[in-house]
């Protein structure tokens, strides 16, 4: 079977690892983090895998709902495109909702660090955010062993799944760009303006994204 997809990345679903082991040189290209078996529901494993495309999702310190006051949404998405340029890697599809926010992203180097990735999105963001609103760093400061430490982000790397079956990569756009229908924010995808739902229906977006497109068969 040939695949002729728009990358040759985006054939590696012809050869998708099993789910619950990976090839050594998988394990080589990631980054893992484990815990103890008691706190295996907080363990964060991030696989670098080249051809994979991420879904992320951020959300604000104990679900404020801030991303949509002034300044802080402009600023998220300009950030990151320009993250995407610096660190090289595809917007597939977004949506920024009123106290977090899904991304997919296709890396396009084949080495690559989600964890630096992640926090060239989130960390210009947060600062930017108590510039703004320095009211806020009262109510977002916690003490961790004693010293105050201020968030704008929940605690955490967020969430981060590697995804590959073109099949999930749609279901994946369509999950993100009908957020804010679920949530009866708009009735319809489009309505919502933080979002590329508006770019793949042919309309104007706040910043550009890269169309996916499955791969065909011959």
């Amino acid at each position: 079977m040939v695949c002729s997809g728009r990358t040759p990345q985006a054939c590696n679903h012809l050869n998708p690892p099993e789910p619950t082991t990976f090839p050594t040189s998988t394990l080589a290209t990631a980054s893992i983090t484990t815990l103890m078996p008691r706190e295996a529901k907080n363990k964060r494993v991030t696989y670098n895998t080249p051809g994979d495309a991420h879904e992320l999702t951020f959300s604000v310190y104990r679900r404020k709902k801030l991303m949509l006051e002034e300044g802080i949404v402009e600023f998220f998405l300009n950030n990151l495109l320009a993250a995407s340029k610096q660190m090289k890697f595809d917007i597939w599809a977004y949506v920024v909702m009123p106290d977090h926010v899904h991304i997919l992203l296709w890396p396009r180097e084949e080495v690559y660090d989600m964890a630096e990735i992640r926090t060239r999105i989130k960390k210009p963001v947060a600062e930017r955010a108590f510039e703004l609103h320095p009211e806020w760093r009262k109510r977002m400061t916690v003490k961790v062993s004693g010293k105050p430490v201020t968030r704008f982000w929940q605690k955490g790397a967020g969430y981060d799944r590697n995804l590959f079956s073109p099949s999930v990569i749609l279901a994946s756009i369509d999950y993100i760009h009908n957020n804010p229908v679920r949530k009866g924010l708009v009735e319809a995808a489009t309505e919502w303006v933080w979002s590329s739902a508006r770019n793949y229906a042919g309309l104007k977006g706040e910043i550009p994204v890269v169309f996916y497109e499955p791969p065909h068969y011959t």
